[in-house]
């Protein structure tokens, strides 16, 4: 079985996880085919909220082989928002429970990360810093698949990969 068959796929990992509890989505807006309020389209990350049981709730939301639809609230104004899955890249419960696709991730995100994981060590070669206890809600990468029914294990606080900071 090769590597990309044991990754989950982005809309199992959403329904499992929207039966928890709210999901932060993160996605590249700059993706084709992505709407999203325009003010928003040029940044490389963008973080949305959606749930089952939110306070304002969103009646005409949709999950398919496509992607995700719905009207969502921007600073109290209504958007219909269209996001196709090769624009998210991770997602995040309420819980701190998360999953990432790194293949997915924008360039300047990972090359954030890579940096702030990054101290110049003996030599001028770059060598992985400590990296602090990341806090929740982080995004954990998978190796194969997800058993939805069962919580992930905690992480290694000594050795945490680095977590990706949500951004709103």
């Amino acid at each position: 079985m090769s590597e990309e068959q044991n990754i989950l796929p982005k809309r199992e990992a959403m329904e499992s996880l929207l039966v928890q509890g709210d999901v932060l989505l993160q996605l590249d807006p700059r993706v084709d085919g992505v709407s999203v309020p325009r003010r928003y389209r040029d940044q490389p990350i963008l973080v949305l909220r959606i749930g089952l049981e939110m306070p304002i709730p969103i009646p005409d939301l949709e999950i398919d082989d496509a992607g995700i639809t719905a009207t969502l609230s921007f600073d109290r104004t209504p958007h219909a928002v269209v996001v196709p899955w090769q624009g998210v890249f991770g997602m995040v419960t309420e819980h701190g429970q998360g999953l990432l696709w790194t293949a997915d991730v924008p360039f300047e995100i990972l090359d954030q990360m890579i940096h702030a994981n990054t101290d110049e060590g003996a030599g001028g070669e770059d060598r992985l810093a400590a990296v602090p206890a990341p806090r929740r809600p982080h995004l954990v990468a998978l190796d194969g698949g997800l058993n939805c029914g069962e919580p992930p294990p905690p992480p290694d606080r000594g050795n945490s990969p680095p977590s990706l900071r949500v951004v709103k």
